[in-house]
């Protein structure tokens, strides 16, 4: 591709958009599959309420397209090339690169789970030890020997069961499959709800930055009224993993105040805060 190199871009690294404009960058890598230059800048624009727009124009007598990437009206790269999307993937990443030298960058992890909540959070109970095999002088087994059995594995060829069959304990609404030593207490649905909305306010009046998981023992109705309270807190849920699916949520931030925290206690496992390349590498004079 054909990167621009004119005036416009190189009076643009005098922006005052330096301090009001923030790359902000996931925890994926850069791929030739996918656009990821310029998902970062329209991630960056919605992030800093900031417009980035692209401006193309065909040129039909050499059949090719220079896009121009704006941020804010300004322009900070162009590039030639052949169609009009794979120039503004060459034009995002020229004007990434012109970015990157005057504007801080904020990675952010995509998860950075500190807390995580479990049925045993709500219901306050331990999770029902496994149960040892009844002694003997249950009256399983009693009847069991009055009838001639005399220990080991019942059956013609003795392929069959070694311990007297118990009734067992029934938890909740569960029923058969049912794994003692698995289960947590079930609570009444406005209990559930109380409590969520207990942890969630918790969550949302303290300072952490971190993401708040609810693990994958809460059934897809559980997960479906956590997303529900979640939004009366303004907090942004997304759930992940397929067989065992769980639910992660985070704060919207307000981004002045964590900029400002950040350059105050330095990056954490959630967000890193990357200065100008420019700071990183001052031209020296003599």
């Amino acid at each position: 591709f054909i990167p621009s190199s004119t005036a416009a871009v190189s009076s643009s690294l005098n922006s005052p958009l330096s301090r009001t404009f923030l790359l902000v960058e996931g925890d994926e890598a850069p791929s030739p599959e996918k656009p990821f230059y310029q998902s970062v800048l329209t991630r960056s624009g919605d992030f800093c309420d900031v417009p980035v727009t692209f401006s193309d124009s065909v040129n039909h007598e050499l059949g090719n397209v220079t896009s121009r990437v704006l941020v804010d009206g300004v322009e900070f790269g162009s590039a030639v090339n052949s169609s009009t999307s794979k120039a503004r993937r060459d034009a995002s990443e020229v004007a990434y690169g012109n970015l990157k030298e005057i504007c801080f960058t904020l990675r952010v992890r995509q998860i950075a789970i500190q807390d995580e909540v479990g049925k045993e959070t709500l219901t306050g109970a331990k999770r029902m030890p496994a149960k040892d095999q009844l002694g003997e002088d249950n009256v399983g087994s009693k009847l069991m020997r009055l009838m001639g059995w005399s220990g080991g594995a019942l059956g013609k060829t003795g392929e069959g069961i070694t311990k007297a069959i118990e009734v067992s304990d029934v938890l909740g609404r569960q029923g058969f499959g049912f794994k003692t030593g698995s289960a947590v207490p079930e609570i009444p649905r406005h209990v559930f709800k109380r409590k969520v909305t207990d942890i969630l306010r918790q969550y949302i009046n303290s300072e952490s930055v971190y993401d708040l998981k609810f693990s994958s023992e809460f059934s897809k109705e559980d997960r479906k009224e956590i997303h529900l309270l979640s939004r009366r807190f303004n907090l942004k849920s997304r759930s992940h993993g397929t067989q065992s699916r769980f639910l992660v949520l985070s704060k919207k931030v307000e981004r002045s105040q964590l900029i400002a925290k950040l350059l105050r206690e330095g990056s954490n496992d959630k967000y890193t805060l990357i200065p100008p390349s420019s700071a990183e590498n001052p031209e020296t004079t003599d």
